[in-house]
């Protein structure tokens, strides 16, 4: 009977200690704040650069962690076009070049889920776009499919 209830002593407190360490599980969780800037590209055909800084609360960086950027469009409502994603290096830091449809005031979102303790962390950000791709037009579509093709050797 003493053997009995010295198990059952032990499976509670085993029990016990495995709740109380989701607890801290789930405190150990980071914050994680990204930092964006927009910035004219080094080539004006490649319109700007997008970059991003991931760091903790105490500014450690967060590397190796994918950050994906959108912009906000309407089109049949508000949504998000996707652009590009990016994977952070050592510093926390990752670029981009991106060339939007048209020039004006952009809407852009950059996003990065959340890997091993650290929290999912998303930044919205505007900028006003002078620089834009040119516009297709049914010429330059017509002279891109009937350019003659070099002969394979």
């Amino acid at each position: 009977m003493l053997r009995l209830l010295g198990s059952a002593l032990a499976l509670g407190t085993l029990i016990a200690l495995t709740a109380g360490l989701g607890n801290v599980a789930l405190a150990d969780h980071v914050r994680v704040t990204a930092n964006v800037t927009v910035a004219p590209a080094e080539k004006a055909e490649q319109g700007y650069t997008l970059s991003v800084r991931l760091r903790t609360a105490d500014g450690k960086p967060v590397n190796e962690t994918t950050v994906r950027f959108y912009q906000v469009v309407d089109l049949f409502g508000e949504r998000e076009m996707y652009i590009t994603a990016v994977l952070t290096d050592g510093q926390g830091s990752a670029s981009t070049t991106y060339l939007p449809a048209a020039t004006g005031r952009l809407d852009l979102v950059a996003r990065s889920s959340g890997r091993d303790h650290f929290l999912d962390t998303e930044e919205r950000f505007t900028f006003e776009a002078s620089v834009a791709a040119a516009p297709y037009t049914w010429a330059s579509l017509a002279r891109t499919l009937l350019r003659p093709t070099p002969p394979v050797p």
